[in-house]
């Protein structure tokens, strides 16, 4: 029902690009009462969203990898958070424990 009323795969199939804002609060809006639901909200418990896709998507880096490679950038904490594909203060977050 979201993927033909947006063009776009639902998020929780992981599309690779989002559809218009306006498609996708229609189809959301669609979908709760499909569902019988009354709350907007409650269209996330079919096919999640896709900040919860994107959070899952990111990598699992374990503080010992994140110590690993800033001594494999020679203590430059941003080369080494991108060769991690986290962010700075992620990699702070790590060192920290």
């Amino acid at each position: 029902m979201y993927e033909k009323m947006t063009g776009v795969p639902a998020p929780i199939k992981r599309p690779d690009r989002r559809p218009d804002p306006q498609l996708h609060h229609a189809a959301m809006r669609r979908i709760v009462e499909a569902a019988g639901h009354k709350l907007a909200a409650k269209a996330t418990v079919h096919i999640s969203t896709f900040a919860a896709m994107g959070r899952l998507a990111r990598p699992v880096v374990s503080s010992g990898q994140a110590f690993a490679a800033v001594l494999a950038t020679g203590g430059n904490k941003s080369d080494a958070a991108k060769s991690l594909g986290i962010s700075r203060p992620a990699l702070y977050r790590l060192l920290a424990k």
